[in-house]
């Protein structure tokens, strides 16, 4: 992977000199409201986002006001119409998405698994594709809700990419979860192994995966569905898939530095 450019996929920014504010709270309030699967109230979500009342509720007030929360008869919020669209508009401008697709499509037929295309978001991985490539593909797009990255296979690969201060920095910033110190040195050694490796299998052995780019915008994944629990254990017939999900990455990196 590392002799495909990666042209088109834009690196992470460094943090700015001087914090807004007002700007990252609002965003992380938007952000809290598209995670959940229910309405939440604005007392859960200044609890979830360690943020005062008053302040959460100003901020509701203006993404309402937007477009970009809806109120619930019972007061609590959902993602609005205006977050809609612009999830829309995201994922047809992304050219990760654009190219991914008909790479994972050939994927999925040539070894019978599901695929899943995913992005970490902080201590978890949010899906952008997650279903089976002989289905209709509409039925996997954002199919998932946000899964914790130290259980699923895609999160394990590209937290591998962080250095290990990074990766303590990130679960001691998390709200409200929080490692314990045996978890976490747990979760380093495992990093460690990932790298070595240069692929990653989910806590429930059900998921194969492997990082997309470098650095890492997403990864991409084979797995089992519940009827078949577990990947085989057999090495060869595991390394083959690795080699498999790596000639798909770089398909894709390929394919997006092309334009």
């Amino acid at each position: 992977m590392d002799k495909i450019p990666s042209k088109g996929i834009t690196r992470r920014a460094k943090p700015p000199a001087q914090i807004n504010h007002s700007i990252r709270d609002a965003i992380e309030c938007l952000l809290e409201i598209a995670a959940q699967e229910h309405p939440v109230g604005s007392r859960e979500l200044a609890r979830r986002l360690g943020q005062n009342h008053s302040r959460i509720n100003r901020i509701i007030s203006m993404l309402s006001y937007m477009g970009l929360a809806d109120q619930t008869p019972d007061r609590k919020y959902i993602a609005g119409s205006g977050l809609l669209v612009l999830a829309s508009l995201s994922l047809r401008g992304s050219p990760l998405y654009r190219c991914a697709m008909p790479h994972l499509e050939v994927l999925g037929d040539a070894t019978g698994y599901q695929v899943a295309l995913g992005m970490r978001w902080r201590t978890n991985v949010s899906y952008l594709f997650h279903g089976h490539t002989q289905y209709h593909a509409a039925l996997g797009i954002a199919a998932e809700k946000l899964y914790p990255a130290n259980e699923s296979s895609i999160g394990l690969a590209l937290l591998a990419q962080l250095p290990k201060e990074d990766v303590e920095q990130l679960y001691a910033q998390a709200v409200p979860y929080t490692a314990s110190p045996d978890a976490m040195q747990g979760l380093l050694e495992h990093l460690e192994l990932v790298r070595r490796q240069g692929y990653a299998i989910a806590l429930n052995h059900r998921s194969i995966a492997v990082a997309l780019g470098k650095p890492a915008v997403a990864g991409i994944a084979l797995y089992h569905s519940e009827e078949q629990p577990e990947l085989p254990k057999d090495p060869a017939i595991r390394a083959g898939l690795v080699k498999q999900l790596h000639t798909t990455a770089d398909g894709i990196l390929l394919d997006i530095s092309r334009g």
